[in-house]
């Protein structure tokens, strides 16, 4: 089994405390997204585990500690954007995650960190010039410490456009697009990056360019998923099958494009629902709740497209 920590929210940077103490008492629970007194309980005991994908802007917290010391694989997917206030407020600045990101390649190796450039938008700040611009300053300085960069579009998600409205988005076309994914592609070759896309539209992309596969089969080969896709997962993503271990809704980077949250928790609701002693990455088990064996899921659940279980 390969644990994704996590699509649902940023782990490493807010709960890295819960995921090692799970990891060292071997057992972890899921609260379904669509059946909320649903629990999967997964056996995260020595030898069930294939390897981790961890998603973050800040896994600063957590690389004291990466689970490769501890003869588990994994492989870190680091979104770095210039964004900046007023549109990503909670994350370090970026000189800070710049350092983050050349760390993390130095323990986990240049292979198994991938920057994610994304999503990608327009505005009167943002333009195609500044991205062009930026994303070169960024490849520069990450020459050497990631062989991958994974690029995607800003999706409209219930929820994000109320949001972005503060942003005075200006429209993309389809053949800006193109016109981007191109230039990022020479850009990123010319130090030594490959460019690739996540789950983009083949009409928003130049002919021949490369997907992604972000939980990549070829990155935990003990896993025996080379031939699998993980059909939870929205069309057109090439991922293996992963256990996710976060919740929606509880990322207090409060980034005004994330499709993973309707309201940002506040600092209170945070400490009043999360304990670091919990199974559960949000709350605790309740009595009305159903735990179930991971094995047991049953294959026709329907759960949120943005990612499966």
């Amino acid at each position: 089994m390969i644990l994704s920590a996590s699509r649902r929210t940023d782990l490493p940077a807010f709960y890295s405390d819960w995921f090692l103490r799970r990891m060292e008492e071997g057992m972890a629970m899921v609260r379904s997204p669509h059946h909320p007194h649903l629990l999967h309980q997964l056996s995260l005991a020595k030898g069930a585990v294939d390897g981790v994908v961890f998603w973050s802007k800040n896994p600063a917290p957590l690389l004291p500690a990466l689970p490769l010391s501890q003869g588990i694989d994994c492989s870190l997917q680091f979104t770095l954007t210039p964004y900046g206030s007023p549109l990503e407020p909670g994350i370090p600045e970026l000189s800070l995650r710049l350092d983050t990101f050349r760390q993390a390649s130095d323990i986990l190796g240049a292979e198994r960190v991938i920057w994610r450039y994304d999503p990608i938008f327009l505005t009167k700040r943002w333009t195609v010039a500044e991205h062009l611009n930026v994303f070169e300053e960024l490849s520069r300085a990450l020459a050497g410490y990631t062989y991958q960069c994974v690029i995607s579009f800003l999706d409209f998600y219930p929820g994000i456009s109320q949001r972005m409205k503060a942003a005075e988005l200006l429209p993309l076309s389809a053949e800006t697009c193109r016109r981007l994914a191109k230039s990022f592609q020479q850009i990123a070759a010319a130090y030594g990056i490959q460019c690739r896309a996540c789950c983009e539209s083949s009409g928003l992309l130049p002919s021949g360019f490369p997907s992604s596969r972000c939980v990549d089969p070829e990155l935990f080969p003990n896993a025996g998923l080379f031939h699998q896709r993980d059909r939870g997962q929205r069309p057109g993503c090439g991922c293996a099958p992963s256990a996710d271990l976060g919740a929606y809704g509880t990322c207090l980077h409060g980034c005004l494009y994330c499709y993973a949250t309707h309201n940002f928790p506040t600092l209170e609701h945070w400490q009043r629902n999360h304990d670091p002693a919990s199974p559960l990455l949000w709350g605790r088990p309740g009595p009305d709740d159903q735990i179930i064996p991971w094995e047991d899921r049953y294959p026709g659940q329907n759960q949120l497209r943005l990612e499966g279980w």
